[in-house]
């Protein structure tokens, strides 16, 4: 657990967010267990935020944990050692998950029918290759317009070499483990917003299909990103197990 001290010896915690990848169960154990004044950047004032950030009144010099809807890209603005994690999800979960969360808060997400949600410009950047626009970003802001390969090539770079650790919805305790043993962490499992809708194995086929056109370079990034959490998992297994380490 991180101490109360000085910037120089309190390294900053940040949270890339990615909207639907457990997030809330995240920061509340963040609250509990990590030092100091904690801030999450909420949607309505993220453009001003990031304003503020890039001219160097970001108001974080006291804050020992952050976290927000934000794409990868603002540590580098930051004045002071930062520590950084996100967690990624399967595509077609956070999908069906940003469309139900949207339904509910049209205030501050596209919304729609989700057939036009997924393949129209006006679901960027929620509703398709999500977690690569968050992720390949170099400002803070999510990619919006047509992707690339190059922007998922960035964003395998960022998680596997530019982020501190990182962690896979689907595997969330052994995520924590391994996110608490490389950032000198003790999160615990915080469960928050059990929902009832419908998930993927129970969709119909029309849906599922355009879900996985629309998160072609999510799926890759996520295949990719899941074979090296095992692998970083394997390495943490030489000196004690996963289970040993969440209860730490």
């Amino acid at each position: 657990m991180l101490t109360s001290g000085t910037s120089e010896k309190n390294p900053l915690v940040l949270f890339y967010h990615i909207p639907k990848t457990a997030g809330t169960s995240v920061c509340r154990s963040a609250r509990e267990t990590i030092r100091g004044e904690s801030k999450r950047v909420c949607l309505p004032e993220m453009a001003e935020w990031l304003a503020r950030l890039r001219n160097g009144q970001g108001e974080i010099d006291d804050i020992g944990f952050l976290c927000g809807h934000f794409g990868y890209g603002i540590d580098p603005m930051i004045a002071r050692p930062a520590k950084t994690f996100t967690f990624l999800r399967n595509p077609l979960e956070q999908g069906l998950s940003m469309h139900f969360e949207a339904t509910r808060r049209p205030d501050i997400y596209p919304h729609g029918p989700v057939e036009m949600l997924l393949t129209s410009s006006y679901g960027d950047a929620y509703f398709n290759n999500t977690q690569v626009r968050h992720l390949a970003s170099d400002d803070g802001r999510p990619i919006r317009g047509p992707l690339h390969r190059s922007h998922l090539e960035r964003a395998q770079d960022v998680v596997t070499t530019r982020l501190t650790s990182f962690g896979i919805l689907e595997y969330f305790e052994s995520s924590l483990c391994l996110i608490n043993e490389q950032l000198g962490l003790s999160l615990v499992p915080k469960r928050s917003n059990e929902s009832t809708r419908p998930t993927a194995s129970s969709i119909k086929p029309h849906l599922l299909s355009l879900l996985w056109d629309a998160n072609q370079l999510d799926i890759e990034l996520y295949n990719y990103c899941l074979a090296a959490f095992v692998r970083r998992l394997k390495t943490l297994s030489l000196e004690a197990s996963p289970l040993a380490m969440c209860h730490n």
